[in-house]
């Protein structure tokens, strides 16, 4: 990890809490909502926060279990946290996320960081501008704590990379954190920060979150702005926050959520249907009534599967209990037959990302990244495989991508409608968190809500006997977020089944 400047906090006001005490304070993982009135109680300070997460970075990420999910420290996060708390004590606080630490995936464009998107063909590069979202966290007085490192280019589960190396499970040191954003769910997971952004084309938020035992959401495609941000698929690319817990996924939702982003074509702004705020989706009764389907086919019939199938089941049993509606079906009755749609989309969308970029990659093509080594083998073939292939101004691409596409995610979309479903139900893996350097590809859920253009969220529904976690996912209906953040919450609320991982105490 490249740690730019100094990380420890000088206190600079007299609060309640010892640097000790905000140590201890933030191991309880506190929700952004419970420390945001911290701080307006003056119990505690952003700049001692900040100073007590780049503590545990260096003694669990650096040290110790070495984690490796961090790739940068920012160097002004600790005086822009003073600042912040000046600005707190002088004039009040500007939102649900002021003075909040967060940590971003590392390919999401910071102005005062590189943006490596995991590879050495980009390591140690600056993008001129920041991504659209971090504009968004910035003007809120969010703080940027650092950047998470990924599966090189996004590319496949489990987040091991040229410039970053190989992240390390804090559940089991010999397990995968899977991937993409693997860095930003062990962030969150190990209390390197409260929040955690990443990115979803495949189910690149949930399928990490669901093997770190934390909260993940994948929005409805257009909910949030992308532009800024390296990408694998224009149809298929979300950004998302990542937590410990449902209520921080409701807080960051209620500031990046329905804002418009000029340059992101597909983002729907302020016409996209969301509610006044997604905190008054957290009710403790959200389940009584609500029609959940459990997806038979989902499931694994390996021996691996087994415990995890076990998990569920008792989650299911759980959920009638709580008075939700609970029926199965084997399977949708309706597939998508489009081809993957970055292998249309890829190389074309990430040579206009370079031009955007600035200076550092001025010239740099996608196909000349691909061609110059370094790349991590697996994702080095797989990317070189897209070079010039078809791609969006193909005739072809219309008949055999777009109106397939569109097709399936009318399909469910009817489906979900005329079964009045409020979500699916299916774990976020077949199978526990595999050995490291063994891909989880055939285990993970996650295609359905991508090809469906559908919010998902993946929270903790237990652990095997091992101690591994298993992760369950939901799926709403389109900019539903908050029906499916309801039944998330609801359940975390009477069986909070999220551990803090013994590697990092």
């Amino acid at each position: 990890m490249a740690i730019l400047a100094g990380c420890t906090a000088a206190q600079t006001t007299d609060p309640a809490m010892s640097t000790e005490e905000v140590v201890a304070y933030i191991t309880t993982e506190p929700t952004i909502v419970e420390i945001q009135a911290a701080l307006e109680k003056g119990e505690v300070t952003s700049e001692q926060l900040v100073g007590a997460y780049l503590d545990r970075i260096d003694a669990y990420d650096d040290e110790g279990p070495a984690l490796n999910a961090m790739v940068y420290v920012n160097s002004d996060a600790v005086d822009t946290a003073a600042s912040l708390d000046e600005e707190r004590r002088e004039s009040g606080s500007r939102g649900p996320l002021f003075g909040i630490p967060v940590i971003l995936k590392d390919n999401i464009d910071t102005a005062d960081m590189p943006t490596s998107v995991g590879s050495v063909a980009l390591g140690g590069s600056t993008p001129d501008e920041d991504a659209f979202i971090v504009t968004q966290l910035r003007d809120a007085g969010a703080i940027i704590l650092g950047k998470a490192n990924l599966q090189e280019f996004a590319y496949g589960f489990a987040t091991t990379s040229s410039f970053g190396g190989q992240t390390l499970n804090p559940y089991d040191l010999s397990k995968n954190p899977s991937g993409s954003s693997g860095g930003s769910a062990v962030a969150v997971a190990a209390n390197f920060a409260p929040l955690a952004f990443g990115t979803d084309t495949g189910g690149s938020i949930r399928v990490p979150a669901s093997a770190t035992s934390s909260v993940g959401i994948r929005p409805t495609k257009g909910l949030i702005g992308r532009s800024g941000i390296a990408p694998v698929s224009t149809s298929l690319d979300t950004v998302g926050p990542m937590a410990t817990s449902v209520s921080d996924i409701a807080s960051a939702l209620d500031l990046i959520a329905g804002v418009d982003d000029p340059d992101d074509p597909v983002a729907l702004g302020s016409d996209a249907t969301r509610p006044d705020s997604y905190l008054d989706a957290l009710d403790p009764d959200a389940l009584d009534g609500a029609r959940i389907v459990v997806l038979d086919d989902a499931f694994g019939e390996s021996p691996e599967a087994e415990e995890v199938n076990e998990v569920m089941a008792r989650m299911e049993a759980d959920l009638v209990a709580a008075g939700a509606v609970v029926s199965h079906i084997s399977e949708l009755g309706f597939t998508s037959e489009s081809a993957m749609q970055n292998d249309w989309e890829m190389e074309a969308a990430f040579d206009a990302y370079l031009q955007d970029y600035g200076p550092d990659q001025e010239g740099v093509t996608f196909a000349e990244m691909t061609r110059n080594g370094g790349i991590v083998t697996d994702v080095s073939a797989s990317l070189q495989a897209l070079v010039g292939g078809p791609d969006t101004t193909d005739p072809s691409y219309e008949r055999e991508v777009v109106q397939p596409t569109t097709a399936f995610i009318d399909a469910f979309s009817a489906f979900m409608e005329d079964n009045d479903i409020d979500a699916l139900l299916y774990p976020s893996a077949k199978e526990a968190p595999s050995a490291l350097g063994v891909s989880n590809w055939g285990a993970v859920n996650a295609f359905l809500a991508s090809s469906a253009g559908a919010p998902a969220i993946s929270f903790p529904a237990g652990f095997t006997s091992e101690g591994l976690p298993v992760g369950a996912e939901l799926v709403g209906k389109q900019f539903d977020e908050a029906t499916i953040i309801g039944l998330a919450y609801a359940y975390e609320a009477a069986h909070p089944q999220r551990v803090r991982p013994s590697t990092t105490p």
